[in-house]
């Protein structure tokens, strides 16, 4: 069997192509999060998720400012607060 044939039964079998790395690992250069909060005292732990927090919703703003510019500033705030109130992960 060539070897395009061969892929071909293996996707059509459900098989994933093997992922090319280049070498390296998926995760190389990606920092260890557990250990790294382990470390981290209660207090920096916290300012991290308010940090986290603040970011997300920014950029929540950002999106629905770009979707929907006629929005004033008080109404994308509106939003983001009726949006986060509801949401689930």
């Amino acid at each position: 069997m060539p070897p395009s044939a061969a892929r071909s039964a293996s996707r059509s079998a459900g098989a994933s192509p093997p992922m090319d790395f280049g070498g390296s690992k998926p995760y190389d250069g990606v920092v260890d999060a557990t250990s790294e909060s382990r470390r981290m005292s209660g207090e920096q732990k916290l300012r991290a998720v308010g940090d986290l927090y603040r970011a997300a919703r920014k950029l929540k703003a950002a999106a629905l400012r770009d979707r929907h510019p006629e929005w004033t500033e008080a109404r994308l705030s509106e939003a983001v607060t009726e949006l986060f109130l509801h949401a689930r992960t």
